[in-house]
């Protein structure tokens, strides 16, 4: 009889070491697939902001480069969409990125609304450093530093520069 009860014993702790293992093993996959999802939803972000910013680069007037280009802040003209009623209105609009904190904001108003405040959006959130330079004779170098990601770097080719 206590032979069966070691037995038993010995079987209860295996099966109980084996429940914790299995356990750990679930619970570290969870934890894993909600930091591949929390990575997922950043990189949307910065792929989301950079897509913007590379779209305004395409639609910059190349003579709107200027002075107004430096660490943190840039500014240009770009060529603006057309209307969906094809009705007037100007193809200018004045596109002004910034850094305000750590927030990469872009704020964009038409030629025709200079006097009201420019519409803003916030992109990027955790941003250390944003520039914007010339890279000639054809394209803009963009460059955005984080904590979180790192240097993002990129080159995009603007028509008539």
């Amino acid at each position: 009889m206590p032979s069966l009860q070691l037995e038993l014993m010995v079987a209860l702790t295996i099966t109980a070491l084996v429940a914790i293992g299995a356990y750990r093993i679930l619970e570290v996959s969870f934890k894993t697939g909600h930091a591949v999802a929390d990575s997922a939803t950043m990189l949307q972000h910065y792929q989301n902001a950079l897509w913007i910013l590379s779209q305004d680069m395409i639609h910059a007037d190349p003579k709107s480069f200027g002075s107004s280009q430096n660490d943190n802040a840039a500014s240009f003209n770009r060529h603006g969409i057309k209307s969906p009623a094809s009705g007037a209105r100007s193809n200018i609009l004045l596109i002004k990125y910034y850094l305000d904190g750590s927030k990469l904001v872009r704020e964009s108003r038409s030629l025709e609304a200079i006097h009201l405040a420019p519409a803003s959006q916030i992109l990027l959130t955790d941003i250390d450093n944003f520039r914007v330079s010339l890279s000639l004779p054809l394209a803009v170098e963009i460059s955005l530093v984080s904590k979180s990601i790192g240097t993002i770097t990129r080159v995009i080719e603007v028509p008539g520069l």
